[in-house]
């Protein structure tokens, strides 16, 4: 059949009807769903994501409030694999006892701890400050070692010889004991004194000889190694002459093992104190830390707090009351710096030290003595880098932003704080009278755009 002639005006026509046509269908759409089981189990794969992130954002927020592992003591049986775990959680400072341990095992504890340290720093980035805390004995008096290095049981009415023969130190009987110390008390004790040794033994003196006591024991109780022993008017009965000869050689030996900071277990006498104190400050390159004077440490807060108001205003009345996933801090202020060091900071509190190139000697070892002591403190990370790590040329804050984002420590839309601190007329800076200057920014955690030199928000 022949087709009927069409004009191309009524070709027109029908097209643009079939345009329209095309258009109102469009408009209109249909929801296919594969049943109500897929349904369900949309719902209960969203669920699922939720109560994840919820999971994930608690932990987070557990870890960063509970930093805990300041100092760890070290023994003989401490495994290289126990130290490489400390190292990785975060636990730079590690405490010896120089007394409890013999000169030899002494020495393979440290050549343990430092191997797993040069081993742990192969695998990092930045630069590590860590931290020898080495235990003496101080004006205490000490049982040496037992005999087999086990406890003994002291029997009421039982006679026990404490003596300064050093052929007993690492092997006492119940019979006879060394007392570490004893030689610098035996003019100070009497007969009919009471002696405390230990937690539970109580005894009485009943004879005093040139080089050792014979005491009595009136309540029996077990004895270890190294128990601490009371003595009447201790430390207080002794000749201010006889201190160096308590612990100048225990300084020595800290010295020679290069240990950074020095425990005195015990201190009953400001006068010991003092002597020891002026003693590390004139002759040795070290830091006092222990059960100090209760009264020296109430001064030095109070000094803190009225000579570095602001970073102590900022810290503890501002950032300590915000919710917030981190802390950046950067300053040149030595004095802000150590009246950081002495607060309490409750999520992850990040202090850039940048390493630069035209520092001299004693700069960079006072990074590193800052670095130790923020060890110290709960939740500090000192984070210490050099130039050749800071490729892109980021400010200190940038860095550390930038650095620990990387590392998996912050995510998108976390919530972050960052201080810089400056003294007045130094550096061009000359805000404030007599003050700190702290500038602070507050900002969100943005998404990182691919190829973009990342830049935190203000």
């Amino acid at each position: 059949m022949e087709k009927p002639l069409v004009l191309d005006s009524q070709e027109t026509v029908e097209g643009e009807d079939e345009h329209l046509d095309d258009e109102n269908q469009l408009e209109k759409f249909t929801v296919r769903l594969n049943g109500q089981h897929d349904l369900e189990k949309r719902l209960r794969d969203f669920k699922a994501a939720c109560e994840a992130h919820e999971k994930h954002a608690r932990r987070r927020k557990r870890r960063r409030y509970y930093h805990m592992g300041l100092v760890a003591k070290l023994v003989a049986e401490t495994t290289p694999d126990e130290l490489r775990r400390m190292l990785e959680n975060g636990t730079y400072t590690f405490h010896v006892d120089a007394v409890s341990n013999k000169p030899d095992e002494l020495n393979a504890i440290l050549e343990t701890l430092n191997l797993a340290i040069a081993g742990y720093i192969e695998d990092r980035e930045l630069r590590l400050a860590t931290g020898l805390a080495l235990e003496i004995n101080g004006e205490c008096c000490r049982v040496g070692r037992l005999r087999n290095n086990c406890a003994v049981m002291l029997a009421r009415g039982a006679v026990v010889t404490l003596t300064t023969d050093e052929d007993y130190r690492y092997g006492g009987y119940k019979e006879i004991i060394f007392v570490i110390n004893l030689q610098a008390y035996l003019k100070s004790v009497k007969i009919n004194d009471i002696l405390l040794i230990g937690r539970e033994v109580r005894c009485r003196v009943v004879k005093t000889l040139r080089e050792a006591l014979t005491v009595l024991i009136i309540d029996a109780g077990l004895l270890t190694g190294y128990d601490f022993i009371e003595l009447p008017r201790q430390c207080h009965a002794l000749d201010p002459a006889v201190y160096p000869d308590l612990y100048m050689n225990d300084l020595k030996i800290a010295a020679e093992l290069k240990a950074n900071y020095v425990v005195l277990p015990k201190i009953r006498c400001k006068n010991f104190l003092k002597a020891v104190r002026h003693t590390i400050k004139d002759e040795f390159d070290l830091k006092l830390i222990g059960m100090i004077d209760f009264e020296y440490n109430k001064m030095t807060v109070k000094n803190i707090l009225t000579s570095y108001q602001t970073i102590v205003n900022f810290i503890i009345r501002t950032i300590s009351s915000i919710e917030c996933q981190a802390i950046f801090i950067y300053t040149k202020c030595e004095n802000a710096s150590i009246a950081l060091s002495r607060t309490e900071i409750y999520c992850p509190v990040f202090l850039m030290m940048p390493l630069l190139d035209d520092d001299d000697e004693a700069t960079i070892k006072c990074k590193f003595d800052l670095a130790r002591a923020l060890h110290l403190r709960r939740n500090m990370h000192p984070v210490l880098y050099t130039k050749d790590l800071n490729e892109c040329n980021y400010s200190p804050i940038e860095f550390g932003v930038d650095y620990i984002r990387r590392k998996g420590c912050l995510e998108v839309g976390d919530f972050v704080l960052t201080l810089e601190v400056g003294k007045e007329d130094a550096e061009n800076v000359v805000i404030g009278i007599d003050e700190d200057v702290c500038i602070l920014r507050a900002f969100y955690v943005s998404p990182l755009v691919g190829c973009e030199k990342f830049k935190y928000g203000t």
